[in-house]
Protein backbone atom coordinates (compact mmCIF):
# COMPACT_ATOMS: atom_id res chain seq x y z
CA UNK A 1 0.00 0.00 0.00
CA UNK A 2 1.23 3.51 -0.81
CA UNK A 3 2.14 5.95 1.92
CA UNK A 4 -1.10 7.80 1.17
CA UNK A 5 -3.06 4.56 1.63
CA UNK A 6 -1.49 4.01 5.03
CA UNK A 7 -2.32 7.58 5.97
CA UNK A 8 -5.98 7.40 5.00
CA UNK A 9 -6.47 3.91 6.40
CA UNK A 10 -5.82 5.38 9.82
CA UNK A 11 -9.08 7.32 9.45
CA UNK A 12 -10.24 10.72 8.27
CA UNK A 13 -8.75 12.55 11.26
CA UNK A 14 -5.31 11.08 10.60
CA UNK A 15 -5.68 11.93 6.93
CA UNK A 16 -5.91 15.65 7.62
CA UNK A 17 -3.00 15.52 10.05
CA UNK A 18 -2.47 18.98 11.54
CA UNK A 19 -5.93 20.05 10.36
CA UNK A 20 -7.65 17.79 12.89
CA UNK A 21 -5.84 19.36 15.81
CA UNK A 22 -6.11 22.97 14.73
CA UNK A 23 -9.34 23.29 12.70
CA UNK A 24 -12.68 21.61 13.09
CA UNK A 25 -13.93 19.66 10.10
CA UNK A 26 -16.95 21.54 8.68
CA UNK A 27 -20.27 19.99 9.70
CA UNK A 28 -22.25 17.86 7.30
CA UNK A 29 -25.38 19.63 6.15
CA UNK A 30 -28.27 17.38 7.18
CA UNK A 31 -30.31 18.23 4.08
CA UNK A 32 -27.53 17.08 1.72
CA UNK A 33 -27.47 13.34 1.09
CA UNK A 34 -25.17 11.42 -1.24
CA UNK A 35 -28.22 9.31 -2.07
CA UNK A 36 -30.04 12.38 -3.42
CA UNK A 37 -27.51 13.80 -5.85
CA UNK A 38 -27.96 17.10 -7.71
CA UNK A 39 -28.48 17.10 -11.45
CA UNK A 40 -25.38 17.68 -13.60
CA UNK A 41 -24.68 21.23 -14.70
CA UNK A 42 -23.39 21.57 -18.25
CA UNK A 43 -20.20 23.60 -18.16
CA UNK A 44 -16.91 23.63 -20.04
CA UNK A 45 -16.09 24.01 -23.69
CA UNK A 46 -17.40 21.69 -26.43
CA UNK A 47 -15.47 18.55 -27.26
CA UNK A 48 -14.52 15.19 -25.76
CA UNK A 49 -14.15 15.57 -22.01
CA UNK A 50 -13.63 12.86 -19.42
CA UNK A 51 -12.58 12.69 -15.81
CA UNK A 52 -9.69 10.26 -15.37
CA UNK A 53 -8.95 8.93 -11.91
CA UNK A 54 -5.88 7.01 -10.74
CA UNK A 55 -7.22 4.71 -8.02
CA UNK A 56 -4.42 3.16 -5.98
CA UNK A 57 -6.70 0.90 -3.96
CA UNK A 58 -8.21 -0.74 -7.05
CA UNK A 59 -4.95 -0.81 -9.08
CA UNK A 60 -6.90 0.90 -11.82
CA UNK A 61 -7.36 4.00 -13.94
CA UNK A 62 -11.05 4.89 -14.21
CA UNK A 63 -12.65 7.35 -16.65
CA UNK A 64 -16.10 8.91 -16.42
CA UNK A 65 -18.11 10.92 -18.91
CA UNK A 66 -17.69 14.65 -18.34
CA UNK A 67 -21.36 15.05 -17.35
CA UNK A 68 -21.57 11.88 -15.24
CA UNK A 69 -23.41 12.27 -11.96
CA UNK A 70 -24.37 9.94 -9.12
CA UNK A 71 -23.69 6.22 -8.85
CA UNK A 72 -22.66 5.69 -12.48
CA UNK A 73 -20.69 3.05 -14.37
CA UNK A 74 -17.33 4.26 -15.74
CA UNK A 75 -16.84 4.76 -19.47
CA UNK A 76 -13.37 3.18 -19.24
CA UNK A 77 -11.53 1.16 -16.60
CA UNK A 78 -7.92 0.10 -17.19
CA UNK A 79 -7.46 -2.77 -14.76
CA UNK A 80 -6.02 -6.28 -14.76
CA UNK A 81 -2.73 -8.18 -14.72
CA UNK A 82 -1.67 -7.12 -18.23
CA UNK A 83 -1.89 -3.43 -17.27
CA UNK A 84 0.96 -3.85 -14.79
CA UNK A 85 -0.68 -1.28 -12.51
CA UNK A 86 0.32 -1.44 -8.85
CA UNK A 87 -1.10 1.35 -6.67
CA UNK A 88 -1.12 4.07 -9.38
CA UNK A 89 -0.80 7.55 -7.89
CA UNK A 90 -1.26 10.08 -10.70
CA UNK A 91 -2.72 10.39 -14.19
CA UNK A 92 -2.36 12.78 -17.12
CA UNK A 93 -3.73 12.68 -20.68
CA UNK A 94 -1.87 14.25 -23.59
CA UNK A 95 -3.38 16.16 -26.50
CA UNK A 96 -3.60 12.95 -28.55
CA UNK A 97 -5.48 11.03 -25.86
CA UNK A 98 -2.63 8.86 -24.56
CA UNK A 99 -3.01 8.18 -20.83
CA UNK A 100 0.08 8.57 -18.60
CA UNK A 101 0.02 6.90 -15.19
CA UNK A 102 2.51 7.40 -12.35
CA UNK A 103 2.88 3.90 -10.90
CA UNK A 104 4.69 2.51 -7.87
CA UNK A 105 5.89 -0.92 -8.93
CA UNK A 106 6.40 -3.80 -8.46
CA UNK A 107 9.50 -3.39 -10.66
CA UNK A 108 10.10 0.11 -9.31
CA UNK A 109 8.78 3.64 -9.90
CA UNK A 110 7.64 4.15 -13.48
CA UNK A 111 5.25 5.95 -15.78
CA UNK A 112 3.00 3.72 -17.86
CA UNK A 113 1.52 5.09 -21.09
CA UNK A 114 -1.72 3.61 -22.48
CA UNK A 115 -3.18 4.07 -25.95
CA UNK A 116 -6.21 6.32 -26.44
CA UNK A 117 -9.46 4.55 -25.50
CA UNK A 118 -7.55 1.73 -23.76
CA UNK A 119 -9.84 -0.18 -21.44
CA UNK A 120 -9.98 -3.46 -19.59
CA UNK A 121 -6.85 -5.56 -19.17
CA UNK A 122 -4.81 -3.46 -21.61
CA UNK A 123 -1.01 -3.58 -21.66
CA UNK A 124 0.80 -0.22 -21.70
CA UNK A 125 2.03 1.04 -25.06
CA UNK A 126 5.16 2.40 -23.37
CA UNK A 127 6.77 2.41 -19.94
CA UNK A 128 9.16 5.13 -18.77
CA UNK A 129 11.69 4.27 -16.07
CA UNK A 130 14.86 6.04 -14.99
CA UNK A 131 17.74 5.67 -12.57
CA UNK A 132 16.96 9.28 -11.61
CA UNK A 133 13.46 8.28 -10.44
CA UNK A 134 13.96 6.36 -7.20
CA UNK A 135 10.70 7.41 -5.50
CA UNK A 136 7.15 6.81 -6.67
CA UNK A 137 5.86 9.53 -9.02
CA UNK A 138 3.07 11.20 -7.01
CA UNK A 139 2.15 13.88 -9.52
CA UNK A 140 2.31 14.49 -13.28
CA UNK A 141 1.94 17.54 -15.50
CA UNK A 142 2.38 17.99 -19.24
CA UNK A 143 3.07 20.89 -21.59
CA UNK A 144 1.86 21.26 -25.17
CA UNK A 145 5.10 19.76 -26.49
CA UNK A 146 4.19 16.62 -24.46
CA UNK A 147 7.16 16.93 -22.11
CA UNK A 148 6.19 15.06 -18.95
CA UNK A 149 6.87 16.74 -15.58
CA UNK A 150 7.07 14.34 -12.63
CA UNK A 151 6.71 15.08 -8.92
CA UNK A 152 9.28 12.53 -7.81
CA UNK A 153 9.42 13.17 -4.06
CA UNK A 154 13.06 13.27 -2.87
CA UNK A 155 14.26 13.22 -6.51
CA UNK A 156 12.70 16.66 -7.11
CA UNK A 157 10.93 17.50 -10.38
CA UNK A 158 11.98 15.35 -13.35
CA UNK A 159 11.15 16.21 -16.96
CA UNK A 160 11.03 13.53 -19.68
CA UNK A 161 10.83 14.28 -23.39
CA UNK A 162 7.90 13.27 -25.61
CA UNK A 163 7.64 9.71 -26.87
CA UNK A 164 10.40 8.22 -24.69
CA UNK A 165 10.25 4.54 -23.79
CA UNK A 166 12.20 2.21 -21.53
CA UNK A 167 15.05 3.23 -19.24
CA UNK A 168 15.83 6.86 -20.04
CA UNK A 169 17.37 9.97 -18.49
CA UNK A 170 15.31 13.09 -17.88
CA UNK A 171 15.95 15.99 -20.25
CA UNK A 172 15.83 18.31 -17.23
CA UNK A 173 15.53 18.03 -13.47
CA UNK A 174 14.93 20.55 -10.69
CA UNK A 175 16.69 19.25 -7.59
CA UNK A 176 19.37 20.22 -5.10
CA UNK A 177 19.78 22.38 -1.96
CA UNK A 178 19.23 25.71 -3.72
CA UNK A 179 15.80 24.59 -4.97
CA UNK A 180 14.55 24.11 -1.41
CA UNK A 181 12.78 20.93 -2.54
CA UNK A 182 12.87 17.92 -0.22
CA UNK A 183 9.64 15.97 -0.84
CA UNK A 184 7.80 16.94 -4.03
CA UNK A 185 4.26 15.51 -3.94
CA UNK A 186 2.68 17.47 -6.81
CA UNK A 187 3.71 19.53 -9.82
CA UNK A 188 1.82 22.05 -11.97
CA UNK A 189 2.44 24.40 -14.90
CA UNK A 190 1.07 27.84 -15.67
CA UNK A 191 0.26 29.16 -19.14
CA UNK A 192 3.90 30.23 -19.63
CA UNK A 193 5.24 26.79 -18.58
CA UNK A 194 6.63 28.10 -15.31
CA UNK A 195 6.96 25.09 -13.01
CA UNK A 196 5.26 24.96 -9.60
CA UNK A 197 6.25 22.31 -7.06
CA UNK A 198 4.39 21.39 -3.88
CA UNK A 199 6.67 20.15 -1.11
CA UNK A 200 4.95 17.92 1.43
CA UNK A 201 7.74 18.12 4.00
CA UNK A 202 8.18 21.90 4.12
CA UNK A 203 4.52 22.74 3.33
CA UNK A 204 5.64 25.10 0.59
CA UNK A 205 4.81 25.91 -3.03
CA UNK A 206 7.80 27.01 -5.11
CA UNK A 207 7.73 28.51 -8.60
CA UNK A 208 10.60 27.97 -11.05
CA UNK A 209 11.17 29.66 -14.40
CA UNK A 210 10.14 27.84 -17.56
CA UNK A 211 12.97 25.60 -18.69
CA UNK A 212 14.61 25.59 -15.25
CA UNK A 213 17.22 22.87 -14.89
CA UNK A 214 19.52 21.74 -12.11
CA UNK A 215 20.06 23.17 -8.64
CA UNK A 216 18.32 26.50 -9.21
CA UNK A 217 16.58 28.85 -6.79
CA UNK A 218 12.85 29.37 -7.17
CA UNK A 219 11.39 32.62 -8.50
CA UNK A 220 9.16 32.74 -5.43
CA UNK A 221 8.05 30.50 -2.60
CA UNK A 222 4.76 30.47 -0.75
CA UNK A 223 5.20 29.12 2.79
CA UNK A 224 4.64 29.96 6.45
CA UNK A 225 1.90 29.75 9.08
CA UNK A 226 -0.27 32.43 7.47
CA UNK A 227 -0.62 30.36 4.29
CA UNK A 228 -2.54 27.61 6.10
CA UNK A 229 -0.53 24.98 4.20
CA UNK A 230 -0.35 21.99 6.53
CA UNK A 231 -1.55 18.79 4.82
CA UNK A 232 -1.52 19.66 1.11
CA UNK A 233 -1.34 16.80 -1.40
CA UNK A 234 -2.28 18.38 -4.75
CA UNK A 235 -2.69 21.73 -6.50
CA UNK A 236 -3.36 23.43 -9.83
CA UNK A 237 -2.71 26.85 -11.42
CA UNK A 238 -5.49 28.31 -13.59
CA UNK A 239 -5.22 30.50 -16.68
CA UNK A 240 -4.89 33.66 -14.60
CA UNK A 241 -2.25 32.07 -12.33
CA UNK A 242 -4.59 31.64 -9.36
CA UNK A 243 -3.36 28.67 -7.28
CA UNK A 244 -5.83 26.10 -5.88
CA UNK A 245 -4.46 23.73 -3.21
CA UNK A 246 -6.16 20.67 -1.68
CA UNK A 247 -5.18 20.76 1.98
CA UNK A 248 -6.93 18.48 4.45
CA UNK A 249 -10.66 19.26 4.55
CA UNK A 250 -10.46 22.36 2.36
CA UNK A 251 -9.14 24.04 -0.78
CA UNK A 252 -6.88 27.05 -0.25
CA UNK A 253 -6.97 29.70 -3.00
CA UNK A 254 -4.02 32.06 -3.52
CA UNK A 255 -3.95 34.98 -6.00
CA UNK A 256 -1.22 35.13 -8.61
CA UNK A 257 0.69 37.85 -6.73
CA UNK A 258 0.87 36.01 -3.41
CA UNK A 259 4.30 34.94 -2.10
CA UNK A 260 6.12 34.43 1.17
CA UNK A 261 3.99 34.01 4.27
CA UNK A 262 0.85 35.28 2.55
CA UNK A 263 -2.68 34.33 3.48
CA UNK A 264 -5.05 32.64 1.03
CA UNK A 265 -7.64 34.97 -0.50
CA UNK A 266 -10.38 32.45 0.32
CA UNK A 267 -11.00 28.87 1.31
CA UNK A 268 -13.50 26.33 -0.02
CA UNK A 269 -15.04 23.46 1.95
CA UNK A 270 -17.27 20.83 0.31
CA UNK A 271 -20.15 20.14 2.70
CA UNK A 272 -20.26 16.46 3.64
CA UNK A 273 -16.68 15.71 2.54
CA UNK A 274 -13.88 15.74 5.08
CA UNK A 275 -10.73 15.19 3.02
CA UNK A 276 -9.90 16.74 -0.35
CA UNK A 277 -7.32 14.71 -2.29
CA UNK A 278 -6.83 15.36 -6.00
CA UNK A 279 -7.82 18.65 -7.62
CA UNK A 280 -8.30 19.67 -11.25
CA UNK A 281 -9.49 22.85 -12.96
CA UNK A 282 -11.22 23.24 -16.31
CA UNK A 283 -12.73 26.45 -17.69
CA UNK A 284 -14.83 27.72 -14.76
CA UNK A 285 -14.99 24.35 -13.00
CA UNK A 286 -13.17 23.06 -9.95
CA UNK A 287 -13.05 19.25 -9.87
CA UNK A 288 -12.02 17.40 -6.73
CA UNK A 289 -11.56 13.87 -5.46
CA UNK A 290 -12.57 13.51 -1.84
CA UNK A 291 -13.43 11.25 1.07
CA UNK A 292 -16.79 11.59 2.80
CA UNK A 293 -17.13 12.79 6.38
CA UNK A 294 -18.63 9.81 8.15
CA UNK A 295 -17.34 6.72 6.40
CA UNK A 296 -14.49 7.62 4.05
CA UNK A 297 -16.56 6.88 0.94
CA UNK A 298 -14.66 8.16 -2.14
CA UNK A 299 -16.25 10.57 -4.57
CA UNK A 300 -15.56 13.05 -7.36
CA UNK A 301 -16.99 16.51 -6.78
CA UNK A 302 -17.67 19.49 -9.03
CA UNK A 303 -18.12 23.16 -8.16
CA UNK A 304 -17.30 26.61 -9.49
CA UNK A 305 -13.74 27.96 -9.34
CA UNK A 306 -15.29 31.05 -7.74
CA UNK A 307 -16.69 29.04 -4.81
CA UNK A 308 -16.06 30.39 -1.31
CA UNK A 309 -16.68 28.99 2.15
CA UNK A 310 -18.87 25.95 2.73
CA UNK A 311 -20.39 24.84 -0.57
CA UNK A 312 -22.70 22.05 -1.68
CA UNK A 313 -21.07 20.41 -4.74
CA UNK A 314 -23.06 20.84 -7.95
CA UNK A 315 -22.24 17.27 -8.97
CA UNK A 316 -21.05 14.15 -7.14
CA UNK A 317 -19.84 10.86 -8.66
CA UNK A 318 -19.96 8.26 -5.91
CA UNK A 319 -21.32 4.79 -5.17
CA UNK A 320 -20.62 1.09 -5.75
CA UNK A 321 -21.17 1.23 -9.53
CA UNK A 322 -18.35 3.76 -9.96
CA UNK A 323 -15.60 1.26 -9.08
CA UNK A 324 -13.84 3.86 -6.94
CA UNK A 325 -11.73 1.90 -4.47
CA UNK A 326 -11.69 3.83 -1.22
CA UNK A 327 -9.04 4.92 1.22
CA UNK A 328 -6.18 6.02 -0.99
CA UNK A 329 -5.06 9.00 -3.00
CA UNK A 330 -6.95 9.54 -6.23
CA UNK A 331 -6.19 12.14 -8.87
CA UNK A 332 -8.29 13.74 -11.57
CA UNK A 333 -7.46 14.71 -15.10
CA UNK A 334 -9.83 16.42 -17.52
CA UNK A 335 -9.07 15.51 -21.13
CA UNK A 336 -10.62 18.78 -22.27
CA UNK A 337 -8.61 21.20 -20.16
Amino acid sequence: MSRFGLLFAAGACAAIAVGCASRAVPPTQASVSRGALPAPVETGSPGPHQLFVADATSDAVIAFDWFANGDVTPEQMIQGPSTGLTAPQAVEVDNRGFVYVGDTGPSGPNIKVYSPNATGDAAPARTITSSSMTDAPLGLAMDLARDVYVAAQTDGVLVFGPGVNGVVSPIRSIAGPDTGLTDVVAVALDAANNVFALDGATHAISEFAAGANGDVAPIRTLAGPNTGLAAAVDFRVNRTDVIYVSDGHQVLVFPASRSGNGKPSRTVQAIGWSTILGIQIHDSNLEMSALADADGTPGLLDMSQAAKGQVVPSRIISGPSTGLGGLDRIKIHDLGG
